[in-house]
């Protein structure tokens, strides 16, 4: 039964299997204990492939692991940060910018109703509990607040209204709330780790850091999956 290290596309996959070194350090901290499978794209697909892989692997921890766009600038392009809770975003009624956007939550929903689970599933979901360390700073004292976006910020002027509605948000991705569903679906502790590829609403690739993003990524992984959750 090894436990899932999850990465979302062959995009990402393929960067991260050409880190080298740094793969090399986190392929002897998973030890064989570890299975590294794609998790599929945006919310739905992520969910659906995480639940088909736990069905068939049974393991006892899940670590998500890819690149996300930065909503706090703060938070430097090409560092990594794992996550305390991840938030689901564009679920509900109305344009999700809008100011008359209600989310599930808001519509008094919840996306997964307390049947067969101990908890109902609302917009946020905790993450397993981790030392927060981030590749810029061994330890910090800000939550690391994750929203996941159905999709990704095409502006600047998008990333601005998000940041408005979730001022303590740091990043946006399209995978780690529909992983954190299934995850605690099957009572499996997950973790979330991204690398900060780029700003959010920054769509010019030339301004991406993406290999740098994975590589920070990948040594925040090592130094968190020897932990005990």
């Amino acid at each position: 039964m090894p436990n899932l290290l999850l990465i979302p596309t062959s995009f990402e996959r393929r960067i991260f299997d050409a880190l080298g070194d740094v793969r090399t350090r986190l392929d002897s901290a998973l030890s064989g204990r570890w299975r590294i499978e794609c998790c599929g794209f945006g919310l739905v697909g992520a969910a659906a492939r995480t639940m088909q892989l736990i069905s068939i692997h049974r393991p006892r921890r899940i670590m998500l692991l890819g690149i996300a766009g930065s909503l706090d600038e703060s938070i430097p392009i090409g560092s990594a940060c794992a996550f305390d809770r991840v938030t689901c975003h564009g679920i509900g009624i109305g344009d999700a910018l809008a100011a008359d956007h209600k989310s599930a939550d808001e519509l008094g929903w919840s996306h997964i109703e307390p049947i067969g689970c101990a908890s109902a599933i609302g917009d946020t979901i905790e993450l397993a509990q981790h030392r927060r360390l981030s590749v810029e700073a061994e330890l910090i004292d800000q939550p690391m607040y994750l929203i996941s976006v159905t999709a990704a910020a095409a502006d600047t002027d998008e990333a601005r209204r998000r940041r408005e509605r979730f001022p303590d948000a740091v990043a946006e991705d399209m995978e780690g709330f529909g992983v954190a569903v299934a995850a605690h679906l099957a009572a499996v502790p997950l973790q979330i780790v991204r690398g900060i590829s780029n700003l959010a609403g920054d769509r010019n690739h030339d301004h991406w850091q993406v290999a740098a993003a994975l590589r920070s990524a990948c040594e925040l992984a090592t130094k968190l999956v020897g932990e005990d959750l």
